[in-house]
């Protein structure tokens, strides 16, 4: 008779799995959005290791892996993220980015939940996009252009929709097709293709820029005064912001003082003294109160996002806490 297996002795739970529509079916952004916040603004960061991602670059495959993992002593989690792009799978009729986030439980080991990376990454960076963009956005206009058609872009516009005033939105993407795509998946929200980015962006009070481009896909002259400016661009190769959109902001919020390290935008504009640290802040410092900014109606502001684990652990764990209640 065959032993039983200590690992099936340990952990009886069932290890719950979450597909990319299962976890968009049990989301609702606001409530997230709101769950987010106060986690961040309570957490004791005493409680939380986060080593630094891990990137493989694989040159001859135009491709990139990404490792991210977190231990949060206050949800007693533990959460490893894989994520993968290849920028030629597109035209393979493949996905250019793949992954799996895995939740565990912290003091134990024991496995609780794998979920698609795809839509974590979508819904933790759009969530705390939107909970900046409540506290720096001093629009009346309600005019959002997004440059880029991805998923991400699509999640931004969702989270922006559901806490801002956000009364058209517009979207330009090099290929048509793109464009098409975007505005079909985005239809309770009534988009609209544009082919001249220039005259949307200076015709909008919030732009997002959701792009993996390696040159400059906006020009700071054309932002009026008062645009908030969302970017979400990570890799040291990667430059989607143009120096002078960097130099006008008069306050710049990161998600980490990693994306200095991290978004070749920004570290270009360290390196070329056009980015002054005293009006930088992190998104924590603006949550928690010790932001000491007074913005005018006229100011630019930016948020720049380059993401990190902590974030994947409050997403994981709201999308674990709905799937098991809906059980």
């Amino acid at each position: 008779m065959g032993k039983t297996n200590s690992y099936q002795k340990r952990f009886k739970n069932k290890l719950l799995s979450l597909n990319f529509e299962e976890a968009e079916r049990l989301t609702d952004f606001k409530e997230f959005i709101e769950d987010l916040a106060s986690y961040l603004k309570a957490f004791e960061e005493s409680k939380v290791i986060q080593p630094d991602r891990t990137v493989v670059r694989l040159p001859s495959l135009d491709a990139v892996w990404l490792v991210m993992t977190v231990v949060d002593g206050n949800l007693d989690l533990f959460v490893s993220k894989i994520v993968s792009e290849y920028k030629q799978n597109p035209e393979r009729g493949l996905p250019k980015s793949t992954g799996y986030t895995l939740l565990f439980k912290a003091t134990t080991g024991e496995p609780l939940a794998m979920f698609d990376s795809n839509f974590v990454t979508a819904l933790r960076t759009s969530s705390l996009a939107a909970l900046v963009a409540q506290r720096l956005y001093r629009g009346s206009r309600g005019k959002l252009t997004v440059i880029g058609s991805g998923l991400e872009a699509r999640y931004l516009v969702k989270a922006l929709v559901s806490v801002l005033n956000v009364k058209s939105v517009s979207v330009y993407s090099r290929k048509k097709e793109n464009r098409r795509r975007f505005v079909e998946s985005l239809k309770e929200i009534a988009v609209t293709e544009c082919v001249e980015p220039e005259k949307e962006v200076k015709d909008s009070d919030i732009v997002v820029l959701a792009t993996d481009s390696e040159t400059p896909v906006i020009n700071g002259e054309w932002l009026n005064g008062g645009t908030h400016v969302i970017s979400i661009g990570t890799l040291p190769t990667r430059r989607e912001l143009d120096p002078k959109t960097i130099e006008r902001a008069s306050v710049v919020v990161l998600d980490t003082r990693k994306a200095l390290e991290e978004a070749g935008d920004m570290v270009d504009a360290l390196k070329k003294g056009i980015l002054n640290k005293k009006r930088v802040y992190t998104a924590l410092e603006l949550l928690r109160g010790s932001f000491s900014e007074n913005i005018s109606q006229t100011d630019i502001t930016l948020y720049k996002s380059v993401g990190f684990a902590l974030l994947d652990c409050v997403a994981t764990n709201y999308l674990y806490r709905k799937a098991k209640k809906a059980q």
